[in-house]
């Protein structure tokens, strides 16, 4: 017999979950046999409150959690491992014919994305939900509970009913006819074949998006020092197809299953005085026979070739050696017996220097806002200089009964012209308060695609750059949906990675903040615009994100036939 399933991500508060599930259930009428949580490692600790708060579902063997490892969903690696979790999930649900509504109100918003990203290959999601406390009363973070006495944390994690009527659950719309059947979602869970390796940069998180759907393990990725000073040299020279080559390289090697079929067959035994069991294994990766760049690798906490998939977390990338092909390139000893071969991590794959692109492209930057205004401008920056982009024009959508939204907005406009004179407009849809019902999400959409459609027939020969950062949740989700229809590869998302650096940028450039900061000095602008296109912050420039979201991703006929 089927059975009703609700999947929900935590985030930092765990009112969000419990509220979720009580709303559907003691308001709405909903019942359900299983409630999933999938929640970073991160916040453990506001797991313990889930579970504490659904007693009674874990007594009646209802609740299942899924802990995810990563502190936080703000890397591209760590929402590949959040995807994999969730499809396989999902996967297994819609075998055994069971129903699902998806809870995107916990995590990160590149969780929600993926979130509405997943919709279309599984028929079994009846539902797509968000929640929000219009009084931002009820939903306390763990800081506020770490606070609290031992006795109190009972009564805010399970509202009243009254307390459930007043916030706003929110029906997410989505469009069923963009199910895939059962032989594409088969396709996607395939392998890639080895020449994939040469498809274009442009599409390699769609490419990364399908290997990482299989059911192999996703490892972390570091490369030593040389390798990151022998990575960025390629990056500054002018064959940037081979720096894109390799970096798609560096991508393939997150996927324990590569492994298998792509590490030579040359080992080679290092003895370290800092690696404990004596002897590290150490290998080439060889994914493709028209390499012409070879990583040098080892796998941590045990080498992949004699351990189980859970022992093995890490791979090490020590060297880059340059061959014409495979077999004129050195040995492994001859490698590993140069003076600068060194086996020691020092830079995570997701740090490493962005790949230039060959010519800077022209692009249309299109962002829904919200009342973090700054994600814009930050966006902006960051696509300008790690993307190589040379915007020409910036649209700014945003619910025009939104106050506080277009006030933020006016002040972006100001900052774009008075730092590049840029051009930047602001749209703000009429009679849209807040993204709070269905019929808000779907003159979103709406007018979201209407603005990229309006942009491309301006302006033909430009990438249009969506952004998904910006505005609530349940924009995210039809930014996604709108993105799709329109035929966009990917939308690009921000983040701020350290929590306390991204609460000092929100306390600094939210839009109430600057609405009473009226500059009447050149200094005082000077200072806005520091902030607002990070200069201020380049001290702690790494913790400022920026990754792509593969939106299309209905197999080709020619991949098919590959």
């Amino acid at each position: 017999m089927p059975r009703n399933i609700l999947i929900a991500s935590l985030g930092d508060s765990p009112v969000v979950v419990t509220s979720m599930y009580d709303r559907l259930t003691k308001i709405e009428g909903l019942t359900f046999d299983e409630v999933v949580v999938l929640y970073p490692q991160g916040t453990q600790d506001a797991c313990e409150l889930v579970c504490e708060a659904f007693s009674e579902l874990i007594k009646e063997a209802k609740l299942t959690t899924r802990k995810l490892c990563f502190e936080d969903a703000d890397s591209w690696e760590h929402t590949l491992i959040f995807l994999q979790a969730l499809y396989q999930l999902l996967a297994d649900y819609q075998c055994a014919n069971d129903k699902v509504c998806l809870s995107l109100a916990g995590g990160r918003k590149s969780m929600a994305a993926l979130m509405a990203w997943i919709v279309p290959f599984f028929s079994c999601i009846e539902k797509l939900y968000h929640i929000l406390d219009p009084d931002e009363e009820s939903f306390y973070p763990m800081d506020t509970f770490d606070k609290m006495s031992s006795e109190r944390p009972m009564e805010h994690l399970r509202l009243s009913c009254a307390k459930l009527k007043e916030l706003t659950l929110v029906g997410i719309p989505f469009e069923r006819g963009l199910q895939l059947d059962m032989e594409e979602r088969s396709f996607l869970k395939s392998a890639l074949p080895p020449k994939l390796v040469h498809k274009e940069y442009d599409l390699i998180e769609e490419d990364m998006v399908r290997q990482a759907i299989q059911r192999g393990k996703i490892l972390s990725v570091w490369v030593t020092e040389r390798v990151k000073e022998q990575f960025e040299s390629y990056c500054k020279a002018s064959d940037w197809k081979l720096a894109k080559q390799v970096r798609y390289t560096f991508e393939c090697m997150r996927y324990l299953s590569r492994f298998q079929d792509s590490a030579s067959e040359e080992v080679i035994a290092y003895k370290s005085k800092d690696y404990k069991p004596g002897k590290l294994p150490i290998y080439y990766f060889e994914d493709d026979e028209k390499m012409s760049v070879f990583p040098v690798f080892y796998t941590l906490n045990k080498d992949f070739r004699v351990a189980s998939e859970d022992q093995v977390d890490k791979v090490v990338i020590c060297d880059l050696v340059e061959a014409e092909n495979r077999d004129t390139k050195p040995s492994l000893k001859e490698v590993v017996s140069a003076p600068e071969f060194s086996i020691h991590p020092s830079v995570k794959l997701d740090k490493l220097a962005y790949v230039p692109h060959e010519d800077p492209a022209a692009s249309i930057l299109i962002v829904p806002l919200g009342e973090a205004p700054m994600v814009a401008t930050q966006l902006y920056t960051l696509l300008k200089e790690r993307e190589k982009r040379v915007i020409r024009e910036v649209v700014l959508l945003y619910p025009g009964q939104a106050a506080v939204i277009a006030n933020g907005a006016e002040i972006i406009k100001k900052a774009l012209q008075e730092e590049d004179c840029t051009p930047c407009h602001c749209l703000g849809i009429p009679g849209l308060r807040d993204i709070t019902s269905k019929a808000d999400c779907k003159l979103y959409q709406e007018w979201l695609e209407r603005v990229i459609k309006a942009m491309r027939g301006r302006f033909p020969d430009y990438k249009i750059d969506l952004a998904l950062s910006g505005g609530r949740k349940g924009m995210t989700a039809m930014t996604i949906f709108a993105a799709r229809k329109m035929g966009l590869q990917y939308v690009y998302h921000t983040v701020i990675a350290d929590k306390e650096l991204s609460e000092k940028v929100e306390m600094e450039t939210a839009g109430k903040r600057m609405k009473g900061q009226i500059p009447i000095s050149e200094r005082s602008m000077k200072e806005r615009r520091d902030r607002l296109f990070l200069r201020k912050y380049r001290d702690d420039y790494s913790q400022f994100k920026l990754f792509r979201v593969p939106v299309t991703f209905r197999p080709s006929r020619q991949e098919q036939d590959c």
